[in-house]
């Protein structure tokens, strides 16, 4: 997380992208019971003042923390939202500002992935909002095919909203990767490289099978011949 508290933070995890986050929320959970609050000061910065030996701490203030967003996609409902009892709870108690969870199998829910949900008007606005001119955090854990989808969407939102150009709104999203604005935690480059290998075996498949078709077999025997031929002569010169 931001070491800027006040930073508001989206994070976007479906599926198994979602564990990180947990660690998120209930750290801004037992920091907002258990830390003090940043004390006016009249010097050019202020911190937070150390916690007490006794371990007697002072609760922060909600209104000194930044809006934590949480965008969850699961196939089902009652199979896979594993930790909705615990997000509803830190809606309630604060930890986090907002979850909104699309379901992509769920008969009782309308198909929807994180990108669509980040799609809609008031959600694509606040993201705006949160990147343009708040300096929120965008964290985007899961695979790599949802991480490619999402900072897409992000970028069109950049067009749609903001006025940007495609390559404007692409640079800006390298810009913000390359100032630790955007964080991505991907996984899924292995799977590319399993279809990489698939190709090759195919490839060697397809050749042998080539090599054995009768038509091919008296060419190839030629081919040998002259091969075994010119070695013979490059080693007695």
């Amino acid at each position: 997380m931001p070491s800027d508290m006040t930073a508001p933070v989206y994070m976007i995890g479906p599926g198994t992208g979602i564990a990180p986050f947990r660690s998120f929320w209930q750290h801004r959970h037992f920091l907002k019971q258990n830390t003090y609050p940043i004390e006016e000061s009249t010097e050019a910065s202020s911190t937070p003042s150390p916690p007490s030996a006794s371990g007697n701490y002072q609760p922060h203030p909600t209104n000194m923390w930044g809006e934590a967003r949480l965008y969850f996609g699961c196939r089902y409902d009652n199979i896979d939202n594993i930790f909705k009892t615990e997000l509803l709870e830190c809606v309630k108690n604060g930890s986090l500002s907002r979850v909104r969870t699309a379901f992509s199998r769920d008969e009782n829910h309308p198909k929807q992935y994180v990108q669509d949900i980040l799609q809609e008007e008031k959600e694509a606005k606040d993201i705006l909002t949160a990147i343009c001119e708040e300096g929120a955090h965008v964290f985007v854990c899961g695979d790599i095919t949802m991480a490619e989808q999402v900072a897409t969407t992000i970028q069109m939102i950049l067009v749609d909203y903001a006025g940007m150009s495609t390559e404007e709104a692409g640079e800006y999203l390298v810009q913000m990767k390359a100032s630790g604005f955007y964080h991505e935690d991907i996984f899924g480059v292995t799977l590319k490289t399993q279809q990489v290998t698939d190709k090759k075996r195919a490839a060697v498949k397809r050749f042998q099978k080539m090599i054995q078709a009768p038509q091919n077999r008296e060419r190839l025997a030629k081919v040998s011949s002259w091969q075994q031929r010119t070695l013979s002569e490059s080693s007695m010169s």
